[in-house]
């Protein structure tokens, strides 16, 4: 059981919440063998109290970060001869252009794959009021996707190169209009 819960403990995919259980469990078995080793005094009884506790807080902190996981769900659109592809991630609230590649030789895909995919992809995205997001290998890039995808808004460099965009969600646009409609009344007055 030990083998099997170290094991667990170090898996690359194992999340925060089951790391937490895992630990709670240990402090457990930890705790009852070292007390089992002892004769029962006081002192070991208010030991295993103590262990025991730090076992319940740390089991249910695990139980509560296994119930944040983080949802993300990638998405994949294809052009109809293969020629293009566009990946696009979505993660709280908030949907990355993440990927997009065309073949060798087909000159002009992925123009046409966004200017297919990008106008339904902006009424979806305002009618769940989401955000979006992208990462742009280069300004001249960075300008190029600016055009295609109205709103977008070029927030900085990325890292480790680039430039980072973001398309605000509808609400977040109708809350910067009222307060630029608000500024310019207290110019203006």
């Amino acid at each position: 059981m030990a083998l099997a819960l170290a094991t667990r403990l170090f898996s690359r995919r194992t999340t925060t919440g089951q790391w937490f259980t895992s630990l709670a469990i240990l402090a457990v078995v930890v705790g009852i063998a070292v007390t089992a080793a002892q004769a029962v005094t006081a002192g070991s009884i208010v030991s295993l109290t103590m262990l025991m506790a730090i076992a319940a807080a740390t089991l249910l902190t695990g139980i509560v970060l296994s119930r944040r996981r983080r949802r993300t769900t990638t998405r994949h659109y294809v052009l109809d001869d293969g020629a293009a592809i566009l990946s696009i991630t979505a993660r709280q609230g908030t949907w990355h252009l993440a990927g997009h590649g065309r073949a060798a030789g087909a000159e002009g895909a992925g123009e046409r794959l966004r200017a297919l995919l990008i106008p339904n992809l902006l009424a979806v995205a305002d009618t769940q009021d989401v955000a979006i997001a992208a990462t742009a290998a280069a300004r001249k890039l960075a300008t190029t996707y600016q055009v295609e995808l109205p709103g977008l808004l070029d927030v900085g460099p990325a890292w480790p190169y680039g430039r980072r965009l973001y398309r605000p969600r509808r609400s977040e646009r109708a809350r910067m209009c009222a307060d630029l409609h608000r500024e310019d009344e207290a110019r203006h007055a």
